[in-house]
């Protein structure tokens, strides 16, 4: 299964990219496109979107134009599958409406597509994800999570902003 988003930035990125904001007054080239679509370094561009406040731009999309044509659409083929919000839809909140495709793989013919996969992945020195799998797996062998300094200082501050106490 996978479930992701078009966007070249998520949630997950949301604290240090507030932080680089706050710190530098702009943002890195690329991570945010201005209402007009043109891309921008305004760091209230960033503040907006956290805000829910979409109205002076956008993140940029993951692989451009091309990913900015993919995100549509499958923001079209939910909204039409499940009622939900897509373009201007007067009354519909943000996000509303999920959709879930499951295909089978008799239907495509893949037989033997396991084995297949995995001669073509002996192909390749490393693949998106490896250095997450080694991480995981060696902090299982530990039995706890190193994580970086410098993140968990970042995720420290953020959380004294809001109030949130660090124990």
């Amino acid at each position: 299964m996978f479930d992701g988003s078009f966007g070249a930035y998520s949630r997950h990125s949301f604290v240090s990219l507030k932080e680089q904001a706050d710190r530098e007054g702009e943002l890195a080239p690329g991570i945010v496109l201005d209402k007009q679509g043109i891309p921008a370094r305004d760091a209230d561009i960033l503040y907006g979107i956290l805000s829910e406040d979409r109205s002076n731009g956008s993140f940029a999309p993951l692989g451009g134009m091309k990913g900015l044509g993919m995100a549509m659409g499958m923001e079209m083929i939910a909204g039409a599958l499940t009622g939900g919000f897509f373009g201007d839809a007067p009354g519909k909140p943000w996000g509303e409406g999920a959709v879930l495709m499951a295909f089978s793989p008799k239907l495509f013919g893949a037989a033997g597509m396991v084995e297949r996969a995995r001669s073509y992945l002996r192909r390749f020195d490393g693949y998106p994800g490896q250095h997450s799998f080694a991480i995981r797996k060696a902090a299982m062998e530990r039995g706890e999570l190193a994580y970086p300094a410098e993140s968990f200082e970042s995720l420290k501050r953020a959380g004294a902003k809001s109030y949130v106490e660090y124990r």
